[in-house]
């Protein structure tokens, strides 16, 4: 799987999604989300450092997941994996 490409990023692409009284944008591409983690970290109280470093230990997840930032519909800049 390849990174997903900037260029194909539309603002109407990015959706927001209630979870744990928090708003998580998720990025939808060729029909697949793009979740950014953090924000799930955050509302969770998790601490995202060690969490990353467990979905890159993972052998499912780590071979899929990379970082970028995208800005969600509160203004807020989040880094989102996939």
């Amino acid at each position: 799987m390849t990174a997903l490409p900037m260029d194909d990023v539309r603002p109407e692409s990015v959706v927001s999604i209630e979870f744990a009284g928090t708003t998580i944008p998720v990025v939808m591409h060729e029909g697949q989300p793009f979740v950014a983690i953090r924000p799930i970290c955050d509302a969770l109280k998790l601490t995202w450092a060690s969490q990353y470093l467990r979905i890159k230990r993972n052998v499912v997840l780590g071979s899929v997941v990379f970082i970028m930032k995208t800005t969600a519909s509160d203004g807020k800049q989040y880094e989102t994996g996939r």
